[in-house]
């Protein structure tokens, strides 16, 4: 079984609010954690920048089931190949709110990847969108186990 990395964005089609994210990212978990997928999504109150970790059929099924999500559209496959080892080894599904971070830090991490401070993952190559990613695991808080959780503050806006 080959190894790959798969990084999509895509918009919501309607604002989520926090709650509705957090359940989402609890169901991504258990399906993820049964598949032998792991990885990391960044999420704004309409956009998502997601990478996922695991064997080609496994993650190539699970694109194909995003890609169908009604609750998704304009989807954009940013990268996708064969890699030797995983970046989020320890996530079924890390998840951020690119909005909970602190707005200066979050702006600096944001143009440092990209063109822009503002988060839009659509203008990115998929080598920034993971190094964007990679730089925003610090940013994470873990939980139960090793999983991280969307910070605290972040839970307060629902």
């Amino acid at each position: 079984m080959r190894l790959v990395r798969l990084i999509y964005a895509s918009r919501s089609v309607r604002m989520l609010p926090m709650g509705e994210m957090v359940s989402l990212l609890e169901q991504c978990r258990q399906k993820n954690q049964e598949l032998d997928i792991t990885g990391m999504l960044a999420f704004s109150r309409d956009g998502f920048l997601q990478v996922l970790e695991g064997g080609s059929e496994n993650v190539n099924a699970l694109y194909h089931r995003i890609a169908a999500d009604p609750r998704h559209h304009q989807l954009a496959l940013l990268g996708f190949g064969e890699v030797v080892e995983r970046e989020f080894p320890d996530w079924s599904m890390a998840g951020l709110d690119v909005v909970g971070l602190e707005a200066s830090r979050r702006a600096a991490t944001l143009l440092r990847h990209g063109t822009s401070a503002v988060f839009n993952p659509f203008t990115m190559s998929a080598s920034a969108a993971l190094r964007l990613l990679v730089a925003w695991r610090s940013e994470l808080m873990p939980c139960a186990g090793r999983e991280p959780r969307i910070p605290e503050d972040a839970l307060e806006e629902a």
